[in-house]
Parts: structure tokens; sequence; C-alpha cells
């Protein structure tokens, strides 16, 4: 089944791993409300983003680094937003070797409805694929 439609009942799992998924879905916040609502008290949620900071900063170009079958581009920062929104608290944060993916560990949390990335984070994100679209690549 499709995480989204996926229904665990009554039952609670201790992990929850989600591998080059998020991307991918339609729905990010409620989906991962609905994991949530899967977790014991004391599970821990695996999940991973392609960071599309990392991917437009590698190629030098955002065209380049958007995928098709990617509904949404994720940062660190509006991933971590998304996690604070369902209920998640971030326990560790890593880039994987290929410099574009992030992983999370994360618990259930008490939920941050709104929970958003800061202001400053967003112009300085603008400001950058900005400077990236009107700078060729050396």
């Amino acid at each position: 089944a499709l995480v989204e439609e996926y229904d665990a009942g009554s039952r609670r799992f201790d992990v929850v791993a989600m591998f080059q998924t998020v991307d991918h879905l339609l729905d990010v916040g409620g989906t991962l409300e609905h994991i949530r609502a899967w977790l014991n008290p004391l599970g821990v949620l695996f999940l991973d983003i392609v960071d599309f900071r990392a991917a437009y900063l590698r190629n030098w170009s955002v065209e380049e680094a958007v995928k098709i079958d990617h509904p949404y581009y994720l940062t660190q920062g509006t991933m971590t937003a998304f996690l604070r929104r369902a209920g998640f608290e971030t326990l560790r944060v890593d880039f994987a070797a290929d410099h574009l993916h992030v992983s999370y560990v994360c618990r259930p949390s008490r939920p941050q409805p709104g929970a958003v990335p800061s202001s400053e984070s967003l112009r300085e994100l603008i400001r950058e694929i900005r400077f990236v679209q009107n700078t060729k690549r050396q």
C-alpha cells in the first residue's frame, strides 16, 4: 500500500523508516502526522530527503536540480518545520556520503502547528537561488 493509504489499525511500531520517499509524497505534513500515530511513545522515525539547496549548488542550476517525480523540494529548514508541525523532535541530522541526501532520526514529541523556517533563512535561500541563477559557474 502507499504510505498515505496504509492503515496500521491498532498496531504500533518501535521504528518506522522511509528511505528516499518523502520527496515523492503529495502530502508531506499529513503523511508525517499519519506516521506519528503509528509510533510507540518511545518509537523512532528515520527518513531522508534530497536537500534541494545541496542539489542546486552542486549543479549550479535550479533547473538541473529539479526532478519530475518530486512534488516538493525540501531543504533542511522546511523538513525540520514539517517534522515539528507533525509532532517530531529531531535527534540527529546527517548528510549522506553523496552530500545530497539528508537523514533525520526523530522521536514523537508535542506537535508545534505554527513551526516554520525562519524568515531570515528564507530570505537567504531566495538570495542564494538568485545568485546561482545569475552567476555563471566557474
